[in-house]
C-alpha cells in the first residue's frame, strides 16, 4: 500500500490469512461472554448466569482505562503489527496521514449471535459492553498508530446499516444514532480525523449528522441515493466535511474499467455535489475503492489500488468533466 497509496497508508485486514482476521472476530477479543471456536472459525456470545460476573470483570477493566488489556493481537491483527514494523522504513515526503479502522457497533451487534443465534444487539447489557469494548479498542489502536508521528485517520466501518429501516431488524435511529456518536466522539478525542464507511445503500442522514470529518460509500454503484439528503449534505459540507467516493469498483469488474472512465464518473459526480454546497466541494473530495479488499483476490485488490491512485491523479490534472 506504500507504493499504490503513498499519501495515506493503511494497515490492511486479512481474512483470508486466518478466520481470527475477519472483521467481527478481530475486535472480540476480551469481551465480556465473546467465545472463538478457532476450529472451526465461529465466533459467538455465551449468554447464561456468567453474564454478570463477565460484566464485572469487563467493567472493571474500561473504569481503569486499562487501554493495553483490549489490544488486538498479532493472531487478530497481523496486518497491524506488520504495517507499524514497515511503515517508518517506507513512509515518505508524500505521507499526510495514515489509516486505521475498526467495525462499527451496529455492524458488530447484528453480526455476532449468542449461542441461540440472536444477535447481540438485543441483549442491552451486553452490546452496551460491545460498544463500551470497541471504544477502547479503538483508542488504543489510535495511539499506537499515532506513534508513527502523522495524522491518524480513523475509520467506522458499518456495512450492516444497509438493514436500518428494512423489515429484518427492529432498530431505534435515535439508539442507532447515540452509539454511533460514542465512537467517533472517543476516537475524537484521541486526536484522530474520523471517517465512516458503509458499502451500500443505507439512510445516509444518520452518518451526515454525525460529527464525522469523512463519509465513505460506493459512489460506482449508490451514488445517486446520497443526493437524496441535500439538505443534511449541504449542512455537511458547509462545516468542512469530506466524501470519500468510492468509485473504484473491488470486484471484477475493475478489469472492464480504466482511470480516465473512472475520472470522469467521479468528476460527473463531483459536479452534483457542487450544486449542493457553497463550498468549493472539490477541495473536500477523496477518492477511494467503493469498499474492503480484504475478501477479494489479489489480482483484484492491486487493480483495485493501482486505479484508485491513478484516478486521484487524473481529477488532479483536471479539468472536471460535467
Amino acid at each position: 500500500m506504500f507504493s499504490k497509496l503513498p499519501e495515506i497508508p493503511f494497515w490492511p485486514q486479512l481474512p483470508k490469512r486466518s478466520p481470527r482476521e475477519n472483521m467481527y472476530a478481530q475486535y472480540s477479543s476480551n469481551l465480556p461472554c465473546a467465545q472463538w471456536d478457532k476450529e472451526n472459525g465461529k465466533l459467538w456470545f455465551e449468554v447464561g448466569d456468567n453474564v454478570s460476573s463477565e460484566l464485572a470483570k469487563f467493567y472493571e477493566y474500561v473504569l481503569a482505562d486499562e487501554l493495553d488489556r483490549f489490544a488486538l493481537t498479532i493472531e487478530e491483527a497481523s496486518g497491524f503489527y506488520t504495517f507499524l514494523e514497515l511503515a517508518p522504513k517506507l513512509m515518505s515526503d508524500k505521507t499526510v496521514a495514515i489509516k486505521g479502522q475498526i467495525t462499527g457497533p451496529i455492524s458488530f451487534g447484528l453480526a455476532v449471535p449468542d449461542q441461540n443465534k440472536k444477535a447481540i444487539i438485543y441483549h442491552d447489557e451486553l452490546f452496551d459492553a460491545a460498544v463500551d469494548g470497541l471504544i477502547i479498542k479503538a483508542r488504543w489502536q489510535i495511539k499506537r498508530l499515532a506513534e508513527l508521528n502523522k495524522p491518524v485517520i480513523f475509520f467506522i466501518d458499518e456495512p450492516y446499516l444497509v438493514s436500518i429501516g428494512s423489515s429484518f431488524t427492529n432498530l431505534d435511529p435515535k439508539r442507532v444514532k447515540e452509539c454511533l456518536n460514542k465512537v467517533v466522539e472517543a476516537a475524537k478525542n484521541e486526536g484522530a480525523i474520523v471517517g465512516t464507511h458503509c458499502c451500500a445503500n443505507t439512510d445516509w442522514s444518520l452518518l451526515l449528522e454525525l460529527p464525522i470529518d469523512i463519509l465513505n460509500l460506493d459512489a460506482f454503484e449508490y451514488f445517486d441515493n446520497l443526493l437524496l439528503y441535500k439538505k443534511q449534505l449541504g449542512d455537511y459540507f458547509a462545516r468542512g466535511g469530506i466524501v470519500a467516493l468510492g468509485v473504484i469498483p473491488t470486484n471484477e469488474r475493475i478489469f472492464e474499467l480504466n482511470d480516465e472512465i473512472l475520472a470522469d464518473k467521479a468528476a460527473a459526480e463531483i459536479v452534483e455535489l457542487a450544486k449542493i454546497s457553497k463550498n468549493n466541494v472539490s477541495n473536500q473530495i477523496m477518492i477511494t475503492p467503493a469498499c474492503g479488499l480484504g475478501s477479494t483476490t489479489k489480482k483484484v485488490a492491486a487493480r483495485a489500488l493501482e486505479l484508485t491512485r491513478k484516478t486521484a491523479i487524473r481529477l488532479k490534472q483536471g479539468p472536471l468533466k460535467a
